[in-house]
């Protein structure tokens, strides 16, 4: 083979070798673009469920917040409504005294009525409330 042939052989190779360089850096290149936006990727990844377990973290406390507050109202209202029938109760026990005492307050003025002077027809009435008071009394 003749000089030129060789050198032309040579430049050739040479040609290749730097188009091999040259592509194999551009496919070192991509290689590392990729292994970057594939770390940034489990990176976002990773940042997504953390925010997804503090959302669920905040959501939890709020509903038990909210659950809390709730049995709170809920035990206010059933407080409330204790005292409300306490003090109905204690208002119909009053009411029942007040009507035993008026009760004893009639029966003793008719027990000291005098039914000698009265008619025959009311001082039978009078004498046989009297008799029923009596045995009202005994019964008690």
């Amino acid at each position: 083979m003749g000089r030129k042939a060789e050198k032309g052989k040579r430049k050739s190779q040479g040609t290749q070798t730097e188009e091999s360089i040259r592509l194999k850096r551009i496919k070192y290149t991509v290689l590392e673009e990729a292994d970057t936006r594939e770390e940034e990727f489990y990176r976002v990844k990773a940042e997504k469920i953390e925010y997804d377990k503090k959302k669920e973290e905040r959501k939890s406390h709020l509903e038990d917040e909210r659950l809390r507050l709730e049995a709170e109202k809920l035990r206010i209202e059933v407080e409330k409504v204790q005292n409300k029938i306490r003090q109905e109760d204690e208002r119909l026990r009053l009411k029942a005294e007040k009507m035993e005492l008026a009760k004893k307050e009639l029966d003793q003025r008719i027990m000291m009525m005098d039914v000698s002077v009265m008619p025959e027809i009311l001082r039978l009435y009078f004498e046989k409330l009297k008799k029923k008071i009596m045995i009202r009394h005994d019964h008690d």
